[in-house]
């Protein structure tokens, strides 16, 4: 009887030696890819039927801005991501200190699908490095019903920056959502003074300064993806702000309305890159190749309303509230700078500084 019982435990004692040498194992070799991105930008519906068609564990790690991005990347060397989905100014950053590997486009069965008014920009001119995932337009929304019934805006008149720029000659009746991102609403009114933002100089920056800081008592709010909300609340008739942030009030408000001033208006690029020391590289182009396809991309854009960078998916989607895709990429699409950051980091802060304690 002895002996039956010390045979039982030795068989229960090495049985669980096995289950927990197997379970450890099996979780060891896991499939796994770790993505660093905005918070809004990748479906979590597209990751989970990734995850149950491949076996392949997808971790999404979040940032808040570019310069959290960077600064953690440079402190890993980006050693704890696969996959990075950044703005495209970050990427000239990336490409610089090193940390991104080149694609090999061979594995990417999607390419010759991307829209090709989105390839071969500044931030990576031949596209060795980065891909781009979705994209967006700055411009003005407001509520052209209240604009021209107190006839700031004519119905065939053009859209400009006036709208939110030009303090001395319009005494405005009405509230401004501008942007709360430095850099981007000095380039805005770098815009509007110089009729470009792409090689500001130094001299130029007091009158930026100044602008901004008497633009000031008009505005409600500086805001970025608050501005479609305060434009459907009526708490501002006009917002500098980006398209996907007025499309998703849309339905509440379909008077709402989005245009591109006529000086020019800007564009932004979200971009996935790879990692210079990831070691899975089949399992991330096996993810790439999933992740943009049409449905994917097409869940993504009904979520988040940015623009999507496939051309069946562009030709698909409701376009309306922008004019049309024939009027988007053959007349606005030559009015668009990107946010390039030429301008020295201490001056931008300096007038930004400057503005909000104003």
């Amino acid at each position: 009887m002895r002996l039956v019982i010390i045979s039982f435990w030795l068989t229960v004692i090495l049985g669980s030696f096995y289950a927990v040498n197997y379970l450890t194992q099996n979780i060891s070799e896991q499939k796994t890819i770790n993505i660093f991105t905005w918070i809004d930008m990748i479906n979590r519906d597209s990751i989970s039927e990734f995850e149950q068609q491949t076996g392949i564990k997808v971790n999404l790690s979040y940032f808040s801005n570019a310069e959290e991005l960077l600064t953690k990347l440079r402190l890993t060397n980006a050693k704890d991501y696969d996959l990075i989905l950044v703005n495209d100014y970050a990427i000239v950053s990336l490409i610089k200190h090193d940390l991104v590997q080149k694609l090999d486009k061979t594995k990417l069965k999607f390419w010759s699908e991307i829209e090709p008014n989105l390839l071969n920009s500044y931030y990576d001119p031949q596209n060795l490095y980065s891909m781009p995932f979705y994209w967006d337009i700055y411009g003005l929304g407001y509520l052209s019903e209240s604009l021209t019934q107190n006839k700031y805006l004519s119905e065939n008149s053009e859209l400009s920056w006036e709208l939110v720029f030009d303090t001395q000659k319009n005494n405005y009746n009405y509230k401004i959502a501008m942007l709360d991102n430095g850099l981007e609403a000095i380039l805005c009114a770098g815009q509007y003074l110089f009729k470009s933002a792409d090689n500001l100089q130094s001299a130029q920056l007091p009158k930026i300064r100044e602008l901004l800081i008497n633009q000031k008592r008009f505005i409600a709010a500086y805001t970025d993806e608050k501005a479609g909300f305060l434009l459907a609340a009526g708490d501002v008739q006009v917002a500098v702000t980006q398209s996907a942030f007025i499309h998703r009030v849309l339905k509440h408000r379909p008077e709402i309305k989005f245009g591109i001033p006529k000086e020019g208006g800007f564009i932004i690029v979200d971009a996935l890159v790879i990692s210079k020391y990831s070691t899975k590289l089949d399992w991330v182009y096996q993810f790439l190749n999933f992740i943009y396809q049409p449905k994917f991309i097409d869940q993504t854009v009904t979520q988040f309303a940015y623009l999507p960078v496939l051309k069946t998916s562009l030709k698909q989607a409701d376009l309306n509230y922008l004019g049309g895709l024939d009027k988007l990429l053959q007349q606005d699409f030559k009015k668009l700078q990107f946010f390039k950051r030429n301008l020295p980091l201490q001056d931008v802060n300096k007038i930004w500084v400057d503005v909000k304690a104003a």
